[in-house]
């Protein structure tokens, strides 16, 4: 009688645990913090910007227990959203035929998810997207995916190769007319040269910028850029090269 009473208690405790275990495997995960589109930045080393979704999500921030901030580029909103235990619904995020639509991720941890937004930008796959600091968001991991680094300036005027460092952070050092650069991905900027190609901004000292087109070739560890005619009056976009105005070697 006693061992049957025991194997009683042991199953019932056997139970419970498992039940336990389950429910510990439902719960939500919670998402906080900065999360970049990790897809977008390993394409984009080795496409044209312009030929990437311009309207996909490029971060999501999770810094409101009600909302999460949106930033499509040139545009970010706050949206509610909704996490049941490994899916995430950020409401009515996108419109598909008419209709406004929940944006789903599906959360594999607190420190990753995939958005399923290809309704959304006619991709043929979803976007994994990671977590990142504060401080490193989406324009960062896109300077470090396409131009940042250090450079030697092919036939330089002076005997010693000039040296030129486009930063992560935007930063330019070594490069007199300008001090900081943004690489174009949404936007007018996209439209600014007369054939398709990359874009970046080029910032001097009085806020003064101007658009440029970039290449970098992985081979030859070449970046060059390419200065724009004139901008023609009444007619937006649409400008010509006019000339190269840097061919720089990467060396780190």
């Amino acid at each position: 009688m006693k061992k049957i009473k025991y194997l009683l208690i042991s199953l019932l405790v056997s139970t419970g645990l498992k039940a336990c275990l389950v429910n510990d495997e439902k719960k939500s995960i919670a998402l906080k913090g900065t999360f970049i589109n990790q897809s977008y930045l390993n394409h984009s080393s080795d496409t044209l910007l312009s030929a990437i979704p311009f309207y996909c999500t490029d971060e999501l921030v999770f810094d409101k227990p009600d909302s999460v901030l949106v930033k499509n580029g040139f545009e970010e909103y706050a949206l509610k959203y909704e996490i049941k235990h490994d899916t995430c619904f950020v409401k009515k995020a996108y419109q598909h035929q008419g209709v406004l639509r929940d944006l789903v991720l599906l959360v594999s941890s607190d420190t990753s998810f995939v958005a399923l937004e290809q309704d959304f930008t006619g991709s043929k796959s979803p976007a994994a997207f990671a977590k990142t600091s504060v401080f490193e968001g989406f324009e960062y991991g896109l300077n470090k995916s396409t131009i940042a680094g250090n450079y030697e300036v092919i036939n330089a005027s002076d005997k010693q190769s000039k040296m030129i460092t486009f930063a992560e952070n935007g930063a330019i050092k070594g490069l007199p007319n300008f001090s900081k650069f943004s690489v174009c991905f949404s936007g007018d900027c996209m439209s600014e040269p007369l054939e398709a190609g990359n874009v970046i901004m080029l910032e001097n000292n009085r806020k003064e910028f101007e658009y440029a087109v970039w290449s970098f070739d992985k081979t030859t560890k070449q970046l060059t850029i390419f200065k724009l005619e004139a901008p023609q009056q009444d007619i937006k976009g649409e400008r010509a090269i006019q000339s190269t105005l840097l061919k720089l070697r990467k060396i780190v």
